[in-house]
Formats: C-alpha cells, sequence, structure tokens
C-alpha cells in the first residue's frame, strides 16, 4: 500500500468527570491517539463477559486500565471528528466477531516509567506511536508502511501521571480504508494467525 502519511484529524472534547486517559491524534507520519486513565469508576470497570481464554464474549463498557491485548473496541465513538483532545474513560468492548473499529495491540503498564517528569501529550503519544508500530507489525504479521493498518497510541495525562503515577502505554490497531484516511469496520481479529 505505499507509505502515505497517516495521521487522523477526529477526536472528541474531553469528557468531564473521572480522571481518564487523554486520547490524542497526532499529526505525524504514524498518526497516533494518545489516552490518560484514572483508577476512579468509569477507567476501571470492566461490565464484559469474557471466556476462558480472557477473550470478550459478551461486550459492555471496559475501562481504559481494564483492556487487555486482543480486546476489540469502539474506537469511532471516541474519535468522534472534532481533531482534538480526548480524555478517555471507558471504550465499548465488542466480541471480535462482531463490527468494531479498533482491537488492543499492546498493554506496556511501565512504558513511560524512565521519564523523571512529564513532558507533553504530544511527546508522549510520538514516543508511543514507535512503539506502537512494531507492536503492530508483529501483533498483524505484515509491516506498518505496507499495509492498511494505523495505531493509535494511548498516553497519561499529566493529571493521571501525577495523581495515579501512571506511566503505562496502550496501543490499539485500527485498519483504515483503501485511501488511508478513514478508520473502517471490521468484524474479525487483526491479530496473525
Amino acid at each position: 500500500m505505499g507509505t502515505a502519511p497517516r495521521s487522523h484529524e477526529t477526536m472528541r472534547t474531553p469528557t468531564v468527570g473521572a480522571m481518564s486517559r487523554i486520547l490524542t491524534i497526532s499529526v505525524i507520519a504514524i498518526g497516533g491517539l494518545s489516552l490518560l486513565a484514572c483508577s476512579s469508576d468509569p477507567s476501571s470497570q470492566d461490565d464484559t463477559t469474557r471466556d476462558s481464554t480472557g477473550n470478550v464474549v459478551d461486550g459492555g463498557d471496559l475501562g481504559v486500565f481494564k483492556l487487555q491485548v486482543g480486546d476489540c473496541i469502539d474506537v469511532a465513538a471516541v474519535t468522534g471528528g472534532s481533531g482534538e483532545e480526548t480524555e478517555v474513560g471507558t471504550f465499548e468492548a465488542i466480541p471480535c466477531d462482531e463490527p468494531h473499529t479498533g482491537e488492543v495491540i499492546l498493554v506496556a503498564d511501565d512504558h513511560f516509567a524512565d521519564l523523571e517528569e512529564y513532558s507533553s501529550i504530544s511527546e508522549l503519544s510520538t514516543q508511543g506511536s514507535e512503539a506502537c508500530v512494531t507492536a503492530i507489525d508483529e501483533y498483524t504479521g505484515t509491516t506498518f508502511e505496507e499495509s492498511n493498518f494505523n495505531v493509535l497510541p494511548l498516553v497519561p495525562t499529566d493529571a493521571s501521571w501525577d495523581a495515579l503515577d501512571d506511566r503505562g502505554l496502550v496501543c490499539i490497531g485500527v485498519t483504515l480504508d483503501d485511501t488511508l484516511t478513514d478508520i473502517v469496520e471490521t468484524s474479525e481479529s487483526i491479530r496473525a494467525a
């Protein structure tokens, strides 16, 4: 598919209420989302039912601190259309054989542990994007540059960084349309067989 720049200028305004991770979409060649999370009610909830292998078999709200590799989620509901940073506490988790717009490909609770202080959403998103590109290559068995996949890194906000010692990174893989500009639904996992 070539190496077209991947940036998604879609975002929803920050949510109000409990602390959450922030979802931003960076305007870089990789294109990324940043997310902040918190330990309060929404970001730690899990209203899903999982089978014995941990796969979601009955969907529901899933807090950002409860996301697991392989979880299929509705990213479109969060990335809305405003092109701005979005604080996110929960996603709708969906069984992977049902239509969904994102799949968790990496959860690294201590990814930013070596940083002495919080820099910015933009810098964390850029650093996170690098790890997410490696993760999507491994997860899908393809290369980012030659695929129709993009990555959305979810990174700490300054609030969760300070209040929760949040140093985590979550990477979400998405499938793009033929023009590599819009996220499309899929009804299967993007994980390599």
